[in-house]
């Protein structure tokens, strides 16, 4: 039996391959950067709220010019382009104010990638966008091969190699985000009125809310873990390994969601998500031995990816025509803005209490995340539920 292969897929394949090989070169280990720059767990934590403050107002701001100008693939191309620039800076900075810069630069340019790119891939699905999972799950096998690949070359060679391999990796995601295709995107509406259609859907804010409140919780994982691993001596090469088991560990929800999605709905990969964060969090918050760790972070995979899967769903149900990419946007940005007031909230709570009351509390956060949930997702209709 000859297995049968959709080409053009391949683009959107190689696209989340490599763009997310990219950015685990380099963000797992970026506050172990800052941390060797000389920035306390305060300034860390200002640095890691900035970078999602920005994403909140920039993802929706660029999605956006796209929808309006029509222009989605030359607004990836260019934000490719100055994302690898302002990467650049992070790796020269070495004060506090020049690293604020190079990294609200970083962000403010990688902001509306996600939702350029899966609005594309969507699109291309037609019919069959319950198998964007299977899609977006190349993005989970680029994160798990390049974290612990450039931590050995990080640890043997100096770090500078995190920042030489996200420069690589962006630089082949670019050619191959030009073969994306972004053509027409759907049938239009007047923006403003497309906005304010979008303002009035009632579960969509409540959705939302749930994210905001359980990225909140999350932020702590995120932000703190690998300086917590650190700090109970963990080498580069194990920080990277937890990196590949979290990365690859979204692998089989995005495979499955599409069938997930047919069978439960979108309401039960929330749950799904809820729960393992919960699981993973408390794990985190009792735990002090680094490899003992890093089983934990199995639970990162369903925790992240099913709320994703999620996300895009309800987006796509909720979009006005037209306005694909400002609405996943906006999806992304209320998780940037959780991650912002996690940064900041967090990085003056790794100061004062420490790591594992940190992330006692950052699960108490996901608890009230899925009660409030659990309230207000009420069935209102089909397509509010999934």
């Amino acid at each position: 039996m000859r297995l049968a292969i959709d080409r053009r897929l391949l683009v959107p394949k190689s696209f989340y391959l490599l763009f997310y090989g990219s950015m685990a070169a380099l963000t797992p280990f970026l506050t172990l950067h800052y941390q060797g720059v000389g920035l306390t767990g305060s300034e860390i934590g200002v640095l890691i709220g900035l970078g999602p403050l920005v994403r909140l107002l920039g993802g929706p701001f660029w999605a956006s010019v796209a929808d309006v100008s029509r222009r989605h693939k030359l607004l990836l191309l260019v934000t490719l382009a100055l994302t690898m620039l302002s990467v650049y800076g992070i790796s020269q900075a070495r004060s506090f104010a020049a690293l604020i810069i190079a990294g609200v630069a970083m962000a403010f340019f990688v902001a509306p990638i996600d939702a350029l790119v899966d609005s594309a891939v969507l699109e291309m699905l037609g019919d069959r966008r319950d198998a964007y999972g299977q899609q977006r799950l190349w993005g989970a096998v680029g994160w798990g091969l390049a974290a612990p690949l450039v931590g050995y070359l990080a640890e043997s060679c100096g770090p500078h190699w995190h920042f030489y391999g996200l420069y690589m990796l962006a630089a082949l995601a670019i050619p191959v985000a030009s073969r994306l295709e972004m053509a027409s995107m759907g049938r239009r509406v007047a923006f403003w009125r497309g906005v304010g259609t979008l303002a009035r859907n009632r579960w969509w804010a409540l959705f939302l809310a749930t994210v905001f409140v359980a990225s909140l919780g999350r932020s702590a994982s995120f932000g703190f873990m690998n300086l917590h691993l650190d700090a109970l001596g963990a080498s580069r090469s194990l920080i990277g390994i937890s990196a590949t088991v979290a990365g690859f560990s979204e692998i089989p929800t995005f495979f499955f969601s599409g069938l997930l999605l047919r069978r439960w709905g979108a309401r039960a990969l929330v749950l799904l998500s809820l729960g393992t964060s919960l699981a993973m969090l408390l794990g985190f918050g009792w735990v002090t031995t680094p490899e003992l760790l890093v089983p934990f972070q199995v639970f990162h995979g369903p925790g992240f990816a099913a709320l994703y899967v999620a996300g895009v769903y309800y987006a796509g149900v909720a979009a006005p025509p037209g306005l694909e990419a400002t609405t996943r946007a906006l999806y992304g940005a209320v998780g940037s803005l959780a991650m912002t007031f996690g940064g900041f909230i967090g990085g003056y709570l790794y100061d004062t209490i420490g790591a594992l009351m940190l992330f006692r509390l950052a699960a108490l956060t996901v608890v009230l995340a899925t009660v409030f949930y659990l309230v207000t997702d009420r069935p209102q209709s089909k397509e509010a539920r999934g």
